[in-house]
């Protein structure tokens, strides 16, 4: 049996991004998406996209990473899937969809107007979206932070990435997490990275609410889940993230990160009462310090977790994400730096990738004439993943098939085994990776574009601690995607130095780790907030250097000889 749900409302006064007309006259659109179904009313003056109607119904999600503005293509929903009568393409729809798709009906919702439509099937949606987050384990005994203790057995530390939200439960008897619960962000409906958000919570009025509500929802849900009945509830919670997140979530405008100088409302650590944001704890809630517009709590609170503060080993430690967050540790300064690495790796802007789902192709290799790929959860291909991506680029140099300049360019004496792979799709040389799914040319530019960033400021910061790369003593990578790519892969594209394999290290999740840490030593609070403080951050957008090391990083390195 599917869950139907009933809201007779026209999405309050006026729809998220929509004018409304004086005289409109709502309509009832039924949408499904796998078990769900709801039935919504809209306005019938066609002013209303479904994205926008869409945007305010929790029940449904549908993933539109460029913030609705018809730039990504990946919202496709099947309208009037019954009935002849459907909507005209719109360019957007003639841009992204396969002829065959859109003489099915399927239409992408940020500019199908709802007038007219009676029934929508959005794809199936998968909260978990396979993400995964481990239990923590810590060497050293547990010193548990008292002001914890103090507010209840219970307590949560949670991470809010732009992509994926983790949260822990923590015994603050024990002084270990007792259970782990991690879910893809919802508010990815609003856009895939923080400029998307950013701009979405601007367009109209009330969109801010919209974003608040999400996460707070969510985070209501998942603290429930955590808790698992228990009574009473949990105490404290313990909450880092990036920058804008936390502004999301405490309500707060996030504009002045959109524009220069990037200034943000607040970076200092918060303490709220718990019926300020009504998560559903009984104690307060601690929103960690972040150190600037780009640079948030999360790689504060990481930084902590992996001793930055302590450990005398020059220390990169890098979180590949949509907002590449990046901090170096040399001769007693932190350097921090972010980069607008954009949301490749994460699927967005690739034709055919997808975030980490079930049927997402994640690892890819060839050994003689025989290629081999994994896609999570072991089914069907559904598209391809940021690790996956790697590999098969990281390949496609590999056998000379991708030149430096990212030009798919095969030779002559191409292996036997790619040939048949080598196709050409709307007239560009494109690489079929499986079945349908091609890695196309402006993937190709998509990926160096987004390696390029992360590699620069890696270069910069290394510049402004006077050290070459090679001095890197440990390299830790961290975040959703920096926890599953290959290291192999990542330095053959150019996005991460060569170094020793023994230097580099992954830490799941490391921001989440120095959340829980708040609460299970006394002490870590106070490192986040000193760290936050004292760190060096480098603004890439006005260095000198960062325009020429990021041109100098869009190539890919060349074959060895």
């Amino acid at each position: 049996m599917g869950e139907e749900v009933n809201r007779e409302r026209s999405s309050g006064a006026t729809p998220v991004g929509a004018a409304a007309g004086p005289e409109t006259v709502p309509t009832t659109i039924e949408i499904a998406q796998g078990s769900a179904v709801v039935h919504l009313a809209a306005p019938k003056d066609g002013g209303t996209t479904l994205l926008a109607l869409l945007a305010e119904e929790p029940e449904i999600q549908v993933p539109a990473p460029c913030g609705g503005h018809g730039r990504c293509g990946k919202c496709a929903v099947l309208v009037n899937p019954d009935g002849p009568s459907r909507p005209e393409p719109s360019p957007a729809d003639l841009r992204f969809l396969k002829p065959f798709r859109l003489a099915e009906g399927y239409r992408l919702a940020c500019t199908c107007p709802v007038s007219g439509i009676d029934r929508v099937v959005a794809p199936p949606r998968d909260r978990s979206a396979f993400v995964k987050s481990e239990v923590p384990h810590f060497d050293a005994p547990a010193d548990v932070w008292q002001e914890a203790r103090s507010e209840g057995r219970f307590a949560v530390a949670v991470d809010i990435g732009t992509t994926t939200v983790a949260s822990y439960l923590f015994d603050t008897e024990s002084g270990e997490v007792e259970s782990v619960v991690a879910e893809m962000n919802r508010q990815g409906v609003f856009g895939a990275d923080v400029l998307s958000r950013i701009s979405f919570s601007e367009r109209a009025p009330g969109n801010l609410e919209h974003l608040s509500r999400a996460i707070r929802a969510q985070l209501t849900e998942m603290i429930a889940a955590l808790a698992g009945g228990r009574r009473p509830s949990p105490g404290m919670v313990v909450v880092t993230g990036n920058t804008t997140m936390l502004h999301l979530l405490a309500g707060v405008s996030p504009s002045g990160i959109g524009r220069a100088p990037f200034t943000p409302a607040f970076t200092e650590c918060r303490r709220l009462p718990s019926d300020e944001l009504r998560l559903g704890n009984r104690g307060s809630v601690i929103l960690l310090p972040s150190q600037a517009g780009y640079v948030g709590a999360d790689i504060m609170s990481a930084a902590v977790a992996v001793d930055m503060d302590r450990d005398p080993r020059t220390t990169l430690l890098v979180d590949i994400g949509t907002n590449g967050e990046i901090a170096l540790s040399h001769g007693g300064t932190v350097y921090t730096c972010a980069t607008a690495a954009g949301p490749a790796f994460e699927g967005a802007t690739i034709s055919s990738g997808v975030g980490g789902v079930a049927g997402a192709l994640s690892r890819w290799s060839r050994s003689g004439d025989v290629f081999s790929f994994d896609t999570i959860a072991g089914l069907p291909v559904v598209g391809i993943c940021g690790s996956g991506l790697l590999d098969l680029v990281a390949s496609l140099l590999s056998d000379e098939i991708v030149d430096e300049t990212g030009r798919i360019d095969p030779p002559r004496d191409t292996p036997a085994a790619w040939q048949p792979l080598l196709v050409e799709v709307d007239g560009a040389p494109a690489v079929r990776y499986a079945g349908g799914y091609y890695l196309t040319q402006k993937d190709l530019r998509e990926v160096q574009l987004a390696k390029a960033a992360i590699a620069a400021g890696i270069e910069i910061l290394c510049a402004e601690a006077g050290i070459e790369t090679a001095s890197i003593e440990r390299l830790v990578l961290t975040g959703g995607f920096g926890n599953h790519l290959r290291s192999e892969s990542a330095v053959r594209i150019g996005l991460l130095p060569s170094l020793p394999p023994d230097r580099i290290v992954t830490v799941d999740n490391a921001a989440g780790r120095g959340a829980v840490l708040t609460l299970r030593a006394s002490g870590t609070l106070d490192r986040i907030k000193k760290l936050a403080l004292q760190a060096r951050y480098i603004e890439l957008s006005g260095h000198a250097l960062f325009q020429e090391r990021y041109v100098e990083q869009m190539f890919f390195p060349e074959v060895d000889s």
